[in-house]
Protein backbone atom coordinates (compact mmCIF):
# COMPACT_ATOMS: atom_id res chain seq x y z
CA UNK A 1 0.00 0.00 0.00
CA UNK A 2 1.89 3.14 -1.14
CA UNK A 3 -0.28 5.22 1.55
CA UNK A 4 1.20 6.52 4.63
CA UNK A 5 -0.04 3.91 7.25
CA UNK A 6 -1.67 4.89 10.46
CA UNK A 7 -2.88 1.22 11.69
CA UNK A 8 -1.01 -1.56 11.26
CA UNK A 9 -2.39 -5.12 11.54
CA UNK A 10 0.33 -7.57 11.98
CA UNK A 11 0.25 -11.51 12.05
CA UNK A 12 -3.07 -11.18 13.92
CA UNK A 13 -5.03 -14.35 15.62
CA UNK A 14 -7.71 -14.08 16.97
CA UNK A 15 -11.30 -15.74 18.07
CA UNK A 16 -13.75 -16.48 20.22
CA UNK A 17 -12.64 -19.34 22.94
CA UNK A 18 -11.18 -22.23 21.21
CA UNK A 19 -12.88 -20.64 17.70
CA UNK A 20 -10.20 -19.19 15.47
CA UNK A 21 -11.21 -16.63 13.26
CA UNK A 22 -8.47 -14.89 12.01
CA UNK A 23 -5.33 -16.41 10.77
CA UNK A 24 -2.39 -14.58 10.58
CA UNK A 25 -3.89 -11.72 9.39
CA UNK A 26 -1.85 -8.48 8.32
CA UNK A 27 -3.09 -5.61 6.29
CA UNK A 28 -2.78 -1.37 7.09
CA UNK A 29 -4.99 1.21 6.32
CA UNK A 30 -3.47 4.73 5.08
CA UNK A 31 -3.91 7.71 6.76
CA UNK A 32 -6.98 9.94 5.58
CA UNK A 33 -8.37 7.09 3.37
CA UNK A 34 -11.68 5.26 2.94
CA UNK A 35 -10.87 1.33 3.32
CA UNK A 36 -13.28 -1.50 2.55
CA UNK A 37 -12.92 -4.80 4.36
CA UNK A 38 -15.03 -7.20 2.53
CA UNK A 39 -15.93 -10.87 2.21
CA UNK A 40 -18.86 -13.09 3.05
CA UNK A 41 -20.71 -13.40 6.07
CA UNK A 42 -18.26 -15.42 8.64
CA UNK A 43 -15.35 -14.76 7.05
CA UNK A 44 -13.80 -12.62 10.21
CA UNK A 45 -15.06 -8.98 9.19
CA UNK A 46 -16.34 -8.19 12.45
CA UNK A 47 -14.25 -10.10 14.44
CA UNK A 48 -11.32 -7.90 13.13
CA UNK A 49 -12.88 -4.58 13.77
CA UNK A 50 -13.69 -5.76 17.35
CA UNK A 51 -9.60 -6.92 17.61
CA UNK A 52 -8.59 -3.31 15.81
CA UNK A 53 -11.12 -1.68 18.82
CA UNK A 54 -9.98 -3.91 21.68
CA UNK A 55 -12.75 -6.05 22.42
CA UNK A 56 -11.73 -9.29 21.28
CA UNK A 57 -7.83 -9.67 22.70
CA UNK A 58 -5.90 -11.10 19.94
CA UNK A 59 -4.02 -14.49 20.49
CA UNK A 60 -1.13 -13.76 18.91
CA UNK A 61 0.28 -10.74 16.60
CA UNK A 62 -0.10 -6.69 17.10
CA UNK A 63 -2.24 -3.74 16.16
CA UNK A 64 -1.16 -0.39 16.18
CA UNK A 65 -1.88 3.10 15.52
CA UNK A 66 -0.04 6.17 15.11
CA UNK A 67 2.79 4.28 16.59
CA UNK A 68 0.82 2.95 20.17
CA UNK A 69 0.50 -0.92 20.24
CA UNK A 70 -3.46 -1.00 20.66
CA UNK A 71 -2.96 -4.95 21.92
CA UNK A 72 -0.92 -3.50 25.01
CA UNK A 73 -3.53 -1.12 26.36
CA UNK A 74 -7.08 -1.30 27.78
CA UNK A 75 -10.26 -0.30 25.58
CA UNK A 76 -10.76 3.56 27.36
CA UNK A 77 -7.56 3.81 25.91
CA UNK A 78 -7.67 2.92 22.52
CA UNK A 79 -10.86 5.19 22.63
CA UNK A 80 -8.59 7.71 24.21
CA UNK A 81 -6.00 7.51 21.06
CA UNK A 82 -8.95 8.15 18.22
CA UNK A 83 -10.15 4.98 17.67
CA UNK A 84 -14.00 4.43 17.67
CA UNK A 85 -15.73 1.24 16.59
CA UNK A 86 -19.34 1.59 15.56
CA UNK A 87 -20.87 -1.62 15.57
CA UNK A 88 -23.31 -3.29 13.41
CA UNK A 89 -26.90 -3.40 14.56
CA UNK A 90 -27.15 0.26 16.14
CA UNK A 91 -26.42 -0.69 19.76
CA UNK A 92 -28.10 2.83 20.86
CA UNK A 93 -29.68 3.18 24.52
CA UNK A 94 -33.38 3.02 23.31
CA UNK A 95 -34.44 4.28 27.07
CA UNK A 96 -32.65 7.47 26.19
CA UNK A 97 -33.03 10.77 24.33
CA UNK A 98 -31.13 11.59 21.15
CA UNK A 99 -28.87 14.01 22.70
CA UNK A 100 -28.26 12.05 25.70
CA UNK A 101 -27.00 8.91 23.86
CA UNK A 102 -24.44 11.55 21.58
CA UNK A 103 -23.00 12.40 24.86
CA UNK A 104 -22.16 9.30 25.91
CA UNK A 105 -19.90 9.26 22.70
CA UNK A 106 -17.65 11.92 24.99
CA UNK A 107 -17.18 10.18 27.63
CA UNK A 108 -13.52 10.41 27.59
CA UNK A 109 -10.89 13.57 28.69
CA UNK A 110 -10.03 13.71 25.16
CA UNK A 111 -13.53 14.03 23.36
CA UNK A 112 -14.78 16.26 26.57
CA UNK A 113 -13.18 19.22 25.41
CA UNK A 114 -14.43 18.80 21.57
CA UNK A 115 -18.13 18.49 22.92
CA UNK A 116 -19.40 21.59 21.38
CA UNK A 117 -17.48 21.39 18.24
CA UNK A 118 -18.20 17.74 18.05
CA UNK A 119 -22.22 18.39 18.59
CA UNK A 120 -22.39 20.51 16.03
CA UNK A 121 -20.48 18.42 13.51
CA UNK A 122 -23.20 15.78 14.30
CA UNK A 123 -26.09 18.10 13.59
CA UNK A 124 -24.62 19.88 10.59
CA UNK A 125 -24.22 16.32 9.21
CA UNK A 126 -27.58 14.34 10.42
CA UNK A 127 -30.28 17.54 10.75
CA UNK A 128 -33.03 15.00 11.30
CA UNK A 129 -30.61 13.78 14.85
CA UNK A 130 -31.15 17.75 16.01
CA UNK A 131 -34.57 18.02 15.61
CA UNK A 132 -35.04 14.60 16.91
CA UNK A 133 -32.60 15.23 20.52
CA UNK A 134 -34.72 15.25 22.96
CA UNK A 135 -36.96 12.36 21.87
CA UNK A 136 -36.54 9.00 22.83
CA UNK A 137 -33.67 7.12 20.70
CA UNK A 138 -36.04 4.09 20.62
CA UNK A 139 -38.66 5.96 18.69
CA UNK A 140 -35.58 6.50 15.96
CA UNK A 141 -36.22 5.00 12.59
CA UNK A 142 -33.88 2.17 11.25
CA UNK A 143 -31.81 4.58 9.61
CA UNK A 144 -31.87 7.94 12.24
CA UNK A 145 -30.85 5.12 14.55
CA UNK A 146 -28.15 4.38 12.58
CA UNK A 147 -27.64 8.28 12.34
CA UNK A 148 -27.61 8.78 15.76
CA UNK A 149 -24.69 5.71 16.33
CA UNK A 150 -22.16 7.05 13.52
CA UNK A 151 -22.76 10.73 15.57
CA UNK A 152 -22.25 8.99 18.97
CA UNK A 153 -19.14 7.74 16.99
CA UNK A 154 -18.41 10.96 15.88
CA UNK A 155 -18.76 12.74 19.78
CA UNK A 156 -15.65 10.47 21.20
CA UNK A 157 -13.17 12.78 18.25
CA UNK A 158 -12.38 9.75 16.36
CA UNK A 159 -9.30 9.98 14.25
CA UNK A 160 -10.45 6.48 12.67
CA UNK A 161 -13.94 5.17 12.56
CA UNK A 162 -14.25 1.42 12.31
CA UNK A 163 -18.03 1.22 10.75
CA UNK A 164 -19.51 -2.30 10.55
CA UNK A 165 -22.29 -2.63 8.33
CA UNK A 166 -23.62 1.07 8.49
CA UNK A 167 -26.86 0.54 5.95
CA UNK A 168 -27.89 -2.95 7.44
CA UNK A 169 -31.32 -3.29 7.30
CA UNK A 170 -32.15 0.34 6.21
CA UNK A 171 -33.65 1.70 3.14
CA UNK A 172 -31.85 2.13 -0.02
CA UNK A 173 -32.56 6.52 0.29
CA UNK A 174 -31.45 6.30 3.90
CA UNK A 175 -28.61 4.32 2.93
CA UNK A 176 -27.62 6.99 0.49
CA UNK A 177 -27.67 9.11 3.14
CA UNK A 178 -25.40 7.16 5.21
CA UNK A 179 -22.92 6.81 2.41
CA UNK A 180 -22.83 10.46 1.68
CA UNK A 181 -21.83 10.60 5.36
CA UNK A 182 -19.27 8.31 5.08
CA UNK A 183 -17.64 10.77 2.54
CA UNK A 184 -18.49 13.53 4.50
CA UNK A 185 -16.46 12.16 7.44
CA UNK A 186 -13.68 11.57 5.22
CA UNK A 187 -13.11 15.38 4.25
CA UNK A 188 -12.94 16.04 7.46
CA UNK A 189 -9.34 14.18 7.61
CA UNK A 190 -11.02 11.09 9.68
CA UNK A 191 -9.59 8.08 8.37
CA UNK A 192 -12.42 5.06 7.82
CA UNK A 193 -11.83 1.24 7.70
CA UNK A 194 -15.67 0.00 6.15
CA UNK A 195 -17.10 -3.21 6.53
CA UNK A 196 -20.35 -2.78 4.30
CA UNK A 197 -22.82 -5.79 3.12
CA UNK A 198 -23.26 -3.52 -0.09
CA UNK A 199 -19.29 -4.48 -1.31
CA UNK A 200 -19.90 -2.72 -4.81
CA UNK A 201 -20.64 0.29 -3.14
CA UNK A 202 -18.50 0.60 -0.26
CA UNK A 203 -15.71 0.16 -3.02
CA UNK A 204 -16.67 2.65 -5.22
CA UNK A 205 -16.29 4.74 -2.31
CA UNK A 206 -13.40 3.26 -1.10
CA UNK A 207 -9.58 4.39 -1.75
CA UNK A 208 -8.03 0.47 -1.25
CA UNK A 209 -9.93 -2.48 -0.72
CA UNK A 210 -9.16 -6.05 1.15
CA UNK A 211 -11.31 -9.22 0.84
CA UNK A 212 -11.47 -11.57 3.99
CA UNK A 213 -12.07 -14.61 3.25
CA UNK A 214 -11.33 -17.83 5.91
CA UNK A 215 -9.75 -15.30 8.27
CA UNK A 216 -7.05 -14.58 6.09
CA UNK A 217 -6.27 -11.96 2.94
CA UNK A 218 -7.30 -13.06 -0.50
CA UNK A 219 -7.17 -10.37 -2.28
CA UNK A 220 -5.98 -6.82 -2.21
CA UNK A 221 -5.46 -3.54 -4.15
CA UNK A 222 -6.99 -0.16 -4.91
CA UNK A 223 -10.60 -0.17 -5.15
CA UNK A 224 -11.51 0.61 -8.11
CA UNK A 225 -8.69 -2.90 -9.66
CA UNK A 226 -10.91 -4.90 -6.88
CA UNK A 227 -14.22 -3.60 -9.06
CA UNK A 228 -12.65 -5.15 -12.30
CA UNK A 229 -11.07 -8.43 -10.53
CA UNK A 230 -12.92 -11.24 -12.63
CA UNK A 231 -13.49 -13.12 -8.88
CA UNK A 232 -14.37 -9.91 -6.59
CA UNK A 233 -17.28 -9.61 -9.15
CA UNK A 234 -18.36 -13.28 -9.37
CA UNK A 235 -17.91 -14.06 -5.68
CA UNK A 236 -19.07 -10.45 -3.75
CA UNK A 237 -20.93 -8.27 -6.68
CA UNK A 238 -22.66 -10.53 -8.38
CA UNK A 239 -21.52 -10.28 -11.70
Amino acid sequence: MSLIPNLKIDSVQAGYGDIQVLWDLSFEVGEGQIVSLIGSNGAGKTTTLKSIAGLIRPVSGTISFDGTTLTKIPVERIVEKGVVYVPQGREIFPDMTVLENLQMGSYTKRARQYHSDNLKKVYSLFPALESKRKEMAGTLSGGQAQMLAIGRGMMANPKLLLLDEPSAGISPKLADSIFDSIQKLRAQGITILLVEQDAGRSLEMSDFGYVLENGRIAESGKAKELLDNAHVRQAYLGM
